[in-house]
């Protein structure tokens, strides 16, 4: 092999390097922005079941029922139904983390029901990644990163991840900034597809 020739590999290996730990640092920036991210979520959402719960206590006080608390339930009652309203987490139904369930059981009519509030359709994407993050047809983890960046040789392919990490990051960035404007909406497992402003809409409609 030609001298040049030998430079010229040598000049690849060391740019593949460079672009390796680059893309390395660069999705380290992700979860750590992700994570922020995901904190955010959680405290926002502390703010959405509050301003839930305010809302259908004093839809039920304007229907003159008589409301209480026992623990975490709301209860609403009169002479003839009794309303039970309570956030709660089952491993066993598939939502997203950006979502809060409640549930509401009213007798004796025997009505029980899922509401899930939720991020209208408009805010959804400022939730997830702008882009799957793969090199090859592998996706990246923290598990596997390091293993599938020792196999890869392809300069273009390195740049290409990186150019979406940054997207993502940015993607991440704006969502984070915004995330105390996103508007959130009122469904029901039945009526997963609706999407209520408010509680006396989302109860004299799609509750049954």
């Amino acid at each position: 092999m030609k001298i040049k020739d030998l430079n010229s590999k040598a000049e690849y290996i060391k740019e593949l390097g460079l672009l390796k730990e680059e893309l390395k640092v660069k999705y380290e920036d992700l979860l750590k922005i992700n994570k922020k991210f995901d904190n955010e979520i959680r405290e926002n959402l502390n703010t959405v079941r509050f301003n839930f719960e305010k809302e259908a206590i004093m839809y039920f006080n304007n229907e003159s029922l008589h409301t209480e608390l026992e623990g975490d339930i709301i209860i609403a009652r009169n002479d003839n139904i009794n309303i039970r309203l309570f956030n709660y987490y089952d491993d066993f139904l598939q939502y997203d983390e950006n979502e809060v369930l409640y549930k509401i059981e009213i007798e004796p009519i025997n009505i029980h029901n899922t509401i899930v509030i939720s991020p209208c359709s408009e805010d959804d994407s400022m939730f997830y990644w702008k882009n799957v993050i793969k090199i090859g047809s592998k996706v990246i983890d923290e598990k596997n990163i390091n293993s599938e960046l020792l196999i890869c040789d392809d300069k273009n392919e390195l740049m290409k991840v990186i150019e979406k990490i940054d997207e993502n990051i940015n993607h991440l960035r704006i969502s984070l900034n915004n995330i105390k404007n996103v508007r959130y909406v009122y469904a029901t497992h039945k009526y997963d597809d609706v999407e209520c402003s408010t509680f006396k809409e989302l109860f004299e409609k799609y509750i049954e």
